[in-house]
């Protein structure tokens, strides 16, 4: 469809790096929240553009107003998260003193509980401290409220207040990266997920955290209990590498993760390629629901019955194994949850040794178009 949107270099605030736009619908317009670099002194601000129709063309919101009364101009970025702001020249400032003024990875969120509106975004300064995720509230899409600018996530720790009271059980390895943020409501708790170990590492993977509110307190699922939303293996299967920045996608009653890996699968000296999966969610052994993707997948995969119009029939039929292992259950294997790698929280079915026939039938004649067969996570197996 073309450029979404390419603000005349000769008028506007940005000069360059365009990244990560998001995009939301809300009341009869399209708002694709997006950073760039400033002209004037080269940081990183937040901004936003709307149009009524998907495809655009998008325009800034030059001359109108904000919610605050404050005439708005193409030739400054809608959102000053600097020092610069006098709202927020306390709120911005960290436990040990560094300030942040590098916003970037913005991500729109309408509450449906509340239906109020709010902006994450991932926040950093020129130090070593590390990116951090930030939550806002907005009064529109072009408003934030800046008094409530809240720390969402800390690099290296499981909550906030872990980070600030630098509780060491609290500690987790993250190479000092939270960004790429995207929340999730489902069934009245509120998932902040994010991304960890930066792009360029072949670790990038996507991580959960949980609160009760769309400002938290948010603590991070570990890695043990499920907390990994999408991760590559980079030890044991080396064919995908690197699963981070993400958002999600709703078809029908499927949810699926759009992800970056890198191109090649290898490196990313070659860029970076997107990737879509499927979301299944699970229950950990904390009583968690928790997000659990079926992949990263290398070949290719069933479209959601929405896109297609066929669906998954097995977990309809009733399904016998005649060489199941006494610890194990056939129903795993029709559950539509697959295991990918060691640290998935999902288990497999194991049968004994030598052939086994699987049966699946059905009350009524079904017509099938095809069959797939997943394999076990371990090669060997």
């Amino acid at each position: 469809m073309g450029v979404a949107y390419q603000p005349d270099y000769e008028t506007t605030w940005s000069a360059t790096n365009y990244w990560a736009p998001e995009i939301i619908y809300d009341n009869g317009s399209y708002y694709p929240v997006y950073n760039a670099q400033s002209q004037t002194n080269n940081k990183l601000y937040l901004s936003v553009a709307y149009s009524t129709n998907p495809q655009g063309p998008f325009i800034s919101p030059d001359g109108r107003r904000d919610a605050d009364g404050n005439m708005l101009s193409k030739s400054k970025p809608l959102f000053d998260f600097t020092t610069d702001n006098p709202a927020i020249a306390s709120l911005a400032n960290s436990t040990t003193g560094l300030v942040r003024d590098q916003a970037i990875d913005a991500s729109p969120f309408l509450d449906p509980v509340s239906g109020k509106k709010y902006m994450y975004f991932s926040y950093y300064n020129s130090y070593s401290e590390g990116s951090f995720v930030y939550g806002v509230e907005m009064k529109d899409w072009f408003t934030p409220d800046y008094s409530t600018l809240t720390m969402i996530a800390a690099p290296n720790y499981l909550s906030v207040t872990g980070y600030k009271n630098k509780t060491l059980k609290e500690k987790v390895t993250e190479g000092n990266v939270n960004e790429g943020p995207f929340m999730v409501y489902n069934d009245g708790k509120y998932y902040m997920t994010l991304s960890v170990f930066g792009y360029q590492d072949p670790n990038y993977h996507v991580v959960q955290a949980i609160g009760n509110s769309p400002l938290g307190e948010f603590t991070k699922v570990k890695d043990e209990d499920g907390g990994k939303v999408v991760s590559s293996d980079t030890v044991n299967w080396g064919h995908i590498v690197s699963a981070g920045h993400h958002c999600f996608i709703r078809c029908g009653e499927e949810m699926l993760i759009a992800y970056h890996t890198f191109k090649d699968r290898n490196s990313i000296a070659n860029g970076r390629a997107l990737a879509v999966d499927k979301i299944v969610w699970v229950e950990n052994d904390e009583g968690q629901k928790v997000m659990h993707t079926n992949g990263p997948t290398w070949s290719v995969q069933p479209l959601p019955e929405s896109v297609s119009g066929y669906k998954n029939i097995a977990p309809s039929a009733t399904v016998t194994a005649d060489k199941t292992d006494e610890y194990s259950d056939v129903a795993l294997l029709t559950d539509e949850v697959i295991k990918y790698q060691e640290f998935d929280l999902v288990e497999e079915y194991t049968a004994t040794e030598g052939t086994s026939t699987i049966t699946l039938s059905w009350d009524d004649y079904k017509t099938v178009r095809g069959l797939m067969i997943y394999n076990s996570y371990d090669f060997d197996n």
